[in-house]
């Protein structure tokens, strides 16, 4: 998503306001943001106030509308109702969720996945790798006997969890836990010290 201004920190609290955020969890919906943290300009792209006025943003880079916005997505993260996710990893979940093949075998005590591969239309066949089945989820009837998961038929089974799902009443979501992004302790200590000599 670009609204109609400049994709730039001075437009970031309403191109991402609460009323956004609001329909895209309503929709269960997903939207890749694009934005320029690092760069200020005026409102709108005209030729007279776009690319002339533009300048790298100084400290502090958040303005306080901006600090508000990223409260409002932190607060609805960490009740879970809005994934905050990087592009990359958000693209190749869905890679993976659109084109995962399983077959599903049922009995009175157990139904079994069994992921048998990625039919991408670029590529072709693909294996089911680990670095695939991060954040994998099916959605089963409340009522289902114990689900279990493998990747490949002789595959060891995948620890799955299993809970409610909040957006469709009377339903089960069976799930392996999203692995979140982990940055190097040299990035993080880095980043501490840029942001120490900044302020």
């Amino acid at each position: 998503f670009r609204g109609d201004d400049q994709p730039t920190i001075s437009t970031f609290s309403y191109q991402v306001g609460s009323d956004d955020l609001d329909r895209l969890e309503t929709q269960n919906g997903i939207v890749i943001v694009y934005q320029h943290f690092g760069v200020f300009s005026p409102r709108g792209r005209g030729k007279l106030i776009g690319r002339p006025f533009r300048a790298a943003t100084k400290p502090p880079v958040l303005d306080r509308d901006s600090v508000e916005c990223w409260k409002d997505i932190a607060e609805r993260a960490a009740a879970g109702r809005l994934w905050v996710v990087a592009t990359g990893r958000l693209l190749h979940f869905l890679h993976t969720r659109n084109y995962l093949q399983f077959e599903l075998s049922q009995n009175a005590d157990r139904w079994h996945i069994t992921l048998t591969g990625i039919d991408c239309p670029i590529e072709g066949k693909l294996a089911v790798t680990p670095d695939r089945l991060n954040g994998l989820a099916f959605v089963v009837p409340a009522e289902a006997p114990e689900v279990s998961a493998s990747a490949g038929p002789h595959g060891p089974l995948l620890p799955l969890r299993r809970a409610a799902d909040p957006v469709r009443p009377g339903y089960h979501c069976v799930y392996l836990p999203w692995d979140k992004l982990e940055w190097p302790d040299d990035v993080v200590q880095r980043f501490s010290r840029s942001n120490r000599t900044a302020a």
